[in-house]
C-alpha cells in the first residue's frame, strides 16, 4: 500500500485511465492535447492573467520556466 500511494507513476496511469474512461463512459472524444505539456506562449499566458503577475508588474525582468 504504500509503494502505490508514494509511486507518482501508479498515479500517472491511474489518473490518466480514469479520465480516458469518462471521456469514454460519456462517448465524448478525448482532447489531443491531453497528457501534453505547456508550451511556452500557454506558460506565458496562464502566468500574466494570474493574480500574482499583476503584483509582479513592477518587476524590470520576467523569467517563465517550464
Amino acid at each position: 500500500m504504500a509503494l502505490l500511494s508514494s509511486d507518482p507513476r501508479f498515479f500517472r496511469y491511474e489518473g490518466f485511465k480514469g479520465i480516458v474512461s469518462i471521456y469514454d463512459y460519456f462517448r465524448k472524444q478525448t482532447p489531443e492535447t491531453l497528457g501534453r505539456g505547456m508550451t511556452k506562449d500557454i506558460l506565458q499566458e496562464v502566468i500574466e492573467k494570474s493574480d500574482y503577475s499583476t503584483k509582479a508588474k513592477l518587476a524590470h525582468n520576467r523569467f517563465y520556466f517550464g
